[in-house]
């Protein structure tokens, strides 16, 4: 149920964005071959297929060291800037950073790089379709 809550509050930002993306649900359809139902309903049919559905083995993993400071915080970049607030996405950051010691909303240099801060989300849209980061009004 988590990992559709979350997928709830990254469809509604990317809507916003006028986004077309895959839902989780069809990720794992088309990744692991298995009918669209509830995730749950979806890893117990990769567990029927013999698929591996285990996580790491370790905590020293990319799917938390870079999935949390270059997805999740992204994520809730994104909700600030459209107006929707990726409330379980922000909690996952840092209840996760309180696990490993560290602020992994900080450690993604490549967001304070771009300064999205005083994009509009016609800018994002814009940036979409051109391949050009710029704010409105902004020249070339």
């Amino acid at each position: 149920r988590l990992l559709e809550a979350l997928d709830e509050e990254r469809l509604a930002i990317a809507d916003a964005l006028g986004v077309k993306v895959r839902t989780v649900r069809e990720h794992f359809s088309l990744s692991f071959h298995v009918p669209i139902a509830s995730v749950s309903e979806m890893n117990q049919q990769m567990v029927q297929k013999g698929n591996d559905v285990n996580g790491p083995a370790t905590a020293d993993t990319r799917y938390v060291t870079e999935d949390v400071p270059y997805g999740l915080t992204l994520i809730v970049k994104l909700g600030d800037m459209v107006g929707i607030p990726a409330l379980l996405h922000e909690s996952g950051i840092r209840v996760v950073s309180a696990m490993y010691g560290r602020d992994f909303g900080k450690e993604n240099g490549l967001l304070n790089a771009l300064n999205l801060t005083g994009l509009t989300p016609e800018d994002i849209k814009e940036a979409d379709r051109t391949g050009v980061l710029r704010r409105t009004g902004e020249d070339l």
